[in-house]
């Protein structure tokens, strides 16, 4: 744990040590510093207890919302959850595109978290799409949302896109690891929304809810 504090640039002050966590929680360490920080953060987060800690996390999807907004461009074929058994729920979805070749396009990806309502969280980005489908290293945030469906979507290969658009399959497990594993997630009641951008104008929508807890 370190305090820094900015003068001409962020440098350490007063405090900059290592602790054993696990003595901080079952209070068995004398540290009045450590246990001071400690019992700031403890009221807010689930840090409220002892080892050892056995918290595993897991997400649901629970609803699905596709709108096209120019029938002239596009229309979703069909946009679903399914739920196979209690392990196995997946979402799929196909867009069907009348004006291809799609040589350039704009998407807004956004997060959101229920609190009093649905309210921003994180992440709201508009960014070039053939531009990142090129390099996909240019947007880490994309990237990371981007690599947690396209194992089961033919949006998988740089512009022009001459075929429609489909997701096929996206099953829970696979986002349930990325989520809670590799970059966890408070828990809470989310939901991803992906507007696609054309000239300025938007075509189409979906959103994914879920549920993390």
């Amino acid at each position: 744990m370190a305090l820094f504090k900015q003068y001409h640039d962020a440098k350490a002050v007063l405090y900059n040590f290592t602790f054993e966590g696990c003595k901080v929680l079952d209070k068995s360490t004398r540290n009045p510093v450590s246990n001071f920080f400690m019992e700031m953060l403890s009221t807010y987060s689930n840090l409220n207890h002892s080892c050892p800690y056995n918290t595993y996390s897991s997400i649901e999807f629970t609803n699905v919302n596709c709108t096209s907004l120019d029938n002239k461009f596009g229309e979703f074929e069909y946009c679903y959850l399914k739920s196979v058994n209690r392990t196995y729920k997946y979402f799929s979805g196909k867009f069907k595109v009348y004006e291809l070749p799609i040589k350039s396009m704009k998407v807004n990806f956004s997060l959101w978290k229920r609190y009093n309502g649905y309210k921003p969280f994180l992440y709201n980005v508009t960014f070039d799409a053939c531009k990142f489908f090129a390099n996909n290293n240019s947007n880490r945030v994309i990237k990371f949302f981007y690599e947690s469906f396209t194992s089961y979507s033919n949006i998988n290969h740089t512009c022009p896109l001459n075929h429609d658009i489909i997701m096929e399959k996206l099953p829970i497990d696979f986002v349930n690891h990325r989520m809670t594993e590799i970059l966890p997630f408070p828990e809470g009641q989310y939901f991803v929304e992906v507007r696609w951008i054309r000239s300025g104008t938007y075509l189409a929508f979906g959103r994914l809810y879920a549920t993390l807890s």
